[in-house]
């Protein structure tokens, strides 16, 4: 068996223009997932562009956003999920069809996919054939690291963030945050499922982990995350279930 890593994947920044313009067809192999992360800092051509992969009702969504960083961020993430998807089932983008889940999870016949996206920074997580979850996010120090983790975590997450001081709480509690959130996006469940009826446990590296559930008949005990760091103070996570699944990073630049 391939050992489990014990560090964090690092995911580079694509470019976004870049991207988009490569033409060539996607492969998975198998027991892979793999991770794609960008900026949405884009120029105004490369945005343009993102618009032009939308549908009709993405387009209608993101008319309702009131400020330009919210548009960015969901005209960035939804084309490059579209440009990118495309070229794995080697479709038009703007051809693609999406179901969605009770909780509003996305999914499209042939792949298994999920997008996250904070505060700029968004990630695609894309696989070949078990529900795969993914989520990302910014540290920030307006996060009540301590009090969020007393109400909501699991009793050995709550020791973790605790025992890790001051300093190290806030890396800590986002550490466990994503995880978590990474689950319950593959379970499609969302964060309306009580977080302290699961706990994620990591490897001395940080990049691995393994649950203990509560609630087995909704959270199953074989799910397993892998961690990635998208950047200083952006961490971020891939949950599938069973053993023998790796990721792998992907970039254009």
């Amino acid at each position: 068996m391939v050992p489990e890593p014990d560090a964090a994947v690092a995911v580079p920044l694509s470019d976004v223009g870049l991207l988009l313009d490569q033409p060539s067809k996607l492969a998975l192999q198998p027991g892979e997932v793999q991770v794609w992360a960008v900026d949405d800092v884009v120029d105004e051509v490369t945005r343009a562009r993102c618009v032009s992969l939308l549908s009709a009702e993405e387009r209608v969504r993101l008319a309702r956003f009131r400020f330009d960083a919210n548009q960015r961020e969901y005209t960035v993430s939804h084309g490059m999920t579209r440009a990118l998807l495309g070229r794995y089932l080697d479709s038009d983008p703007l051809a693609l069809q999406f179901t969605f889940g009770a909780s509003g999870k996305p999914s499209v016949r042939g792949l298994s996919f999920n997008l996250s996206h904070s505060h700029g920074r968004i990630l695609l997580a894309v696989g070949a054939g078990d529900a795969l979850g993914a989520d990302v996010e910014r540290e920030r120090d307006n996060v009540d690291a301590l009090g969020i983790a007393g109400s909501y975590f699991f009793g050995s997450e709550l020791a973790a963030v605790q025992s890790a001081g001051d300093a190290g709480a806030r890396a800590a509690f986002f550490r466990h945050w994503v995880a978590k959130e990474a689950v319950l996006k593959g379970v499609g469940l969302g964060l309306g499922f009580p977080l302290e009826r699961f706990g994620v446990h990591f490897s001395p590296g940080h990049g691995y982990a393994t649950l203990t559930t509560l609630a087995p008949e909704q959270v199953a005990p074989d799910w397993r995350i892998r961690m990635l760091a998208l950047g200083e103070g952006c961490p971020a996570a891939v949950a599938q279930r069973g053993l023998g699944w790796q990721v792998r990073a992907m970039c254009v630049s």
